[in-house]
This record gives C-alpha cells, sequence and structure tokens, in this order.
C-alpha cells in the first residue's frame, strides 16, 4: 500500500540559507503544498570548547517539527520527528558548530558526535542526506560511512537568472567582498586580505571597495568614504543592486565548505577571485580558473579537512592588480560567468526536473 505527501513542513527560521533553501522551495510549491512549522523541543547540548573554559552552544543540534505534515525537510538538524525527513548538510560538521573550522577530529567528544550522528542519519525515517556540492558528498561519506552513502544526493544552491541589467562604472572598478556581520568571522573569511589588498590599492582612483559585512570602528575611520559599507544586505539588493554594480569578488576565505556568493556573483557577471584548497575544498567546483574567474590555492599547513589554510596574499594582489588594468580581460571574463551560470545545475531551470523526482521518490514508504 503507498501514500503520497501531499504537505511538506519545513522551519525558515533556523539555519535557513537563501541561495539554497530558498530556491529549493519555490520548485517544489509546484508540486507540493508547504508548510511552515515552528521548531520545538530544540536542544543544544554543551560541550568545552577547543580555547579552554568557553562553553559553546549549538555543538548538536537535535529538534522536532510540532503540527500536520506528511513530510519533513530539515535544514541542518537531525529531527526526532517518528514521520519520515529530508536533511540538506553542507557538511557534517555543521552537524556540531556554527565555528566548524579548526575542529579536533582526533578528540573524544568529536568521534562520539560522529558515531551519534551515524546511528541517527541511518535510521529509517531518514529518506534522504542532500549535499550541495561533490565535495560536500564525498566528505559527508568520509565522515558518516559508506553505509549512508546511498542516501546522498548532490542538490547544487541555486541562484535566478537576472532580470536586472549591468550597472557597471565606466570609469571606476568596483572591487566587492562579503562577510557575515560578525566579528568571529573576520578570520575565516580573509577580512584581513581584502584591506590590505584595499590599502595597496587606494590611491588608485578608480578602484573602489563595496564591503559589506562587519568593519571595526577604527577601520571605519581609516577609510572613511573610500570604503562603500553596508553591515548588512538583504540578498534581494544584492542580486538586484550590489553585484550589478560589482566587477571583481573576492573571497579569500581559509576555511569553506561552499562559497553561495561565487555563484550568486558569477549569475551577475561578477568576475571571482577564490581561495582553494584542502580547507576550501568546493570552489574548484563553482570556478574554472581563467575561464570564469580565478582560483588560489591556500597554503594548508593544518592536519584536519577544515584547519584553517594561509592565503597567498602576493597571489591575490596580482590577480587584482590584473583585472583592475586589463578592461578586456575582465569583460570577456564576466561575460563567461553569466554564460556559464545559465548552462550550470545552479540555474534553477537546469535542475528542477532532478529536484521534483528526488521528493516524489519518497512518496511510497518502503
Amino acid at each position: 500500500m503507498s501514500k503520497k505527501y501531499h504537505t511538506i513542513g519545513i522551519n525558515r527560521e533556523y539555519n535557513y540559507h537563501p541561495a539554497f533553501h530558498g530556491e529549493i522551495f519555490k520548485i517544489l510549491k509546484e508540486k507540493f503544498i508547504l508548510r511552515d512549522f515552528p521548531l520545538v523541543n530544540f536542544s543544544e547540548y554543551l560541550i568545552r570548547s577547543q580555547k579552554g573554559s568557553w562553553f559553546s552552544k549549538q555543538v548538536f543540534s537535535f529538534g522536532k517539527f510540532k503540527g500536520k505534515a506528511d513530510f519533513w525537510f530539515s535544514p541542518h538538524i537531525l529531527l526526532l520527528n517518528k514521520s519520515d525527513w529530508v536533511i540538506d548538510l553542507e557538511h557534517p560538521f555543521w552537524l556540531f558548530t556554527d565555528h566548524y573550522a579548526n575542529v579536533d577530529l582526533d578528540s573524544i567528544s568529536f568521534k562520539l558526535r560522529i558515531w551519534v550522528a551515524k546511528k541517527w542519519l541511518e535510521c529509517d525515517n531518514c529518506k534522504s542526506i542532500i549535499a550541495w556540492s561533490r565535495a560536500s558528498q564525498k566528505a559527508v561519506v568520509n565522515f558518516l560511512g559508506e553505509k549512508i552513502a546511498e542516501k546522498v544526493s548532490i542538490i547544487y544552491p541555486m541562484v535566478s537568472p537576472p532580470a536586472e541589467v549591468d550597472k557597471r562604472s565606466k570609469y571606476r572598478v568596483s572591487l566587492l567582498f562579503i562577510m557575515p556581520n560578525k566579528d568571529f568571522e573576520q578570520e575565516r573569511k580573509g577580512k584581513d586580505v581584502v584591506l590590505n589588498i584595499f590599502r595597496k590599492l587606494r590611491n588608485n582612483l578608480k578602484v573602489k571597495l563595496i564591503f559589506v559585512g562587519y568593519l571595526t570602528n577604527s577601520e571605519k575611520m581609516e577609510f572613511g568614504y573610500q570604503i562603500e559599507h553596508y553591515p548588512h544586505v538583504d540578498r534581494e539588493i544584492l542580486l538586484s543592486e550590489i553585484y550589478p554594480r560589482s566587477d571583481i569578488l573576492l573571497f579569500p576565505s581559509r576555511a569553506d565548505t561552499f562559497g553561495a556568493v561565487i555563484i550568486e556573483a558569477q549569475s551577475r557577471g561578477v568576475v571571482p577571485i577564490a581561495s582553494c584548497g584542502k580547507s576550501v575544498f568546493s570552489t574548484p567546483e563553482l570556478i574554472k580558473n581563467g575561464e570564469n574567474g580565478f582560483l588560489i590555492r591556500n597554503i594548508d599547513t593544518g592536519a584536519n579537512e577544515l584547519d584553517f589554510g594561509e592565503i597567498n596574499k602576493g597571489e591575490f594582489l596580482k590577480l587584482v592588480n590584473l583585472l583592475v588594468e586589463n578592461n578586456d580581460l575582465r569583460t570577456k571574463l564576466s561575460f563567461r560567468c553569466k554564460e556559464r551560470f545559465l548552462k550550470s545545475n545552479h540555474n534553477p531551470y537546469n535542475q528542477k526536473k532532478k529536484l521534483i523526482s528526488l521528493f516524489l521518490n519518497f512518496m511510497t514508504i518502503r
């Protein structure tokens, strides 16, 4: 006997990522009823953090949706619900903490959490694990075991194709840097690299920096009007206003599990210069070096997968100068960014059939 799932229960408040969940929900609405439910019975287990005496919240995420739905879509949270559910998992470390970089993989607490995650994801109620990239899929299987490999499917983050026209200046080159408006993300996202690059270029009147994210008061005083600063910008404004005015995206990350701003930028013709390496492992899936952006390999000195890599600052500055001074190259790469995006799985039109088929497969209870 089979049953059709009519309603998918979702939660947009916790771990909701517009670049991933927003586009997915738009597509699923065509075949399913989507209902928002609050997350209740949410548990945050506390353990001692790496730095010693402080404690870190959200080390392990368990939650339960309260309400009536035939199926549940869970963003990065292991569900306590007894009904069927799907989880999207950018990386297994996201189950444990927001501060996922520089994790001690040999600690007893980490091994215990991996063991619990494996047991929960192997349960019959977990119907599928959605990875964001091939690198993400590999990480999930490597850390959680081959037994769950058959549950893992790849659904790439998506961006709606642009409706707006380019708004770039003919006289100035705009560098763009985006980071969360949180001080603890400064080192991981490479803010120091971006500001040092701009210090070397600030006397060049045809270069400006659009900075979205956290700046200290001293940094605001140092750069003043030379930086166009926004503590936070809604995604729709980024897509319709900020990206179309930008020429080059700077992504000098020391550790990153994806990099959604790269595909957003490429969809609007912004040329990315991005880190890659052991700790920034998905960017090679987004950028073909020299074709729709540039990749710069980090100097990986850490023992573990998401230990901070050392950024090649000289190479970043060299490529920024190249694109600033070479208008023809910048224009050519901008065109290729948009061209390759339209043909990629990051364009919703190219992934719609796969996504709907994936969820339709869950309609029969096994």
